[in-house]
């Protein structure tokens, strides 16, 4: 007995130090780091991040609600505070990482810039709605294929993409957080906004893996514990039986 109490205690004791090393694991998936630093592809992934702007795109499918479309006044304005948010965003590790957005807003500064005689003042909004129709109108007379790669041809869909600096996929999470956040603080009211793009896919399969291993693990956790005490006929055994099953797996994790 003294003996099987010294290898339990010693048992536990290694426990905690895995324990210790299980809780400093952090989930990490970055294609760039398996070609290696010296791969074309990471170089040039590399330079354009540094001197082009984020090879990563968060892309904002826009719909417009009670029959508001890319000519709402309210939708676009709605619509220029989100991009404003996520053109301030700071992450807590990386610094600013949205280099810089494309949308309707751009269209419209543009043409209204035009209509002023190139006035860098009216790089905005018009005042009115009737200011804003005129600039898509034009837009549309005069670049219709520009437009559709914007907008739908009832100018009911369009999109805000938003070129983002490349993050292994963990460190997105805090940004998905804030750009939903924003989404609901901005456009509730006003449209209807699905975020998609590279950012997101890359997150939302870490996210899925992460769930299902944890979910197969618990499963099978649970399932060869009863199996263990059914074969040994004692809830006690059964448990201690289970101590030399996780010994391995929580060393390699720890």
């Amino acid at each position: 007995p003294r003996r099987l109490w010294r290898t339990l205690l010693g048992g536990g004791l290694l426990l905690v130090v895995f324990a210790i090393g299980i809780a400093q694991i952090d989930v990490y998936h970055n294609p760039l780091v398996w070609l290696g630093k010296n791969s074309p592809t990471t170089i040039g992934i590399r330079t354009m991040d540094e001197h082009i702007g984020g090879t990563a795109m968060l892309n904002l499918i826009v719909e417009g609600l009670d029959g508001r479309d890319m000519k709402d006044r309210e939708l676009l304005v709605a619509l220029e505070d989100l991009d404003q948010r996520l053109r301030s965003y700071v992450h807590p590790e990386h610094g600013q990482i949205v280099t810089s957005t494309i949308s309707m807003l751009d269209v419209i500064y543009e043409t209204n810039r035009a209509l002023h005689d190139g006035n860098s003042d009216y790089y905005a909004l018009p005042g009115d709605s009737r200011g804003v129709s005129d600039a898509v109108l034009l837009f549309e007379t005069k670049s219709p294929h520009q437009l559709r790669r914007l907008v739908t041809a009832d100018l009911k869909r369009s999109h805000l993409t938003a070129r983002v600096k490349w993050l292994d996929a963990g460190s997105y999470g805090h940004f998905s957080e804030y750009v939903e956040r924003s989404i609901e603080e901005t456009m509730t009211d006003v449209a209807l906004v699905q975020p998609t793009g590279g950012v997101y896919n890359v997150l939302s399969v870490v996210r899925v893996l992460i769930s299902d291993l944890l979910r197969s693990f618990s499963v099978a956790l649970v399932t060869i514990t009863l199996m263990m005490i059914l074969l040994l006929r004692e809830v006690r055994l059964g448990l201690l039986a289970m101590v030399p099953n996780l010994m391995p797996i929580a060393a390699i994790m720890g």
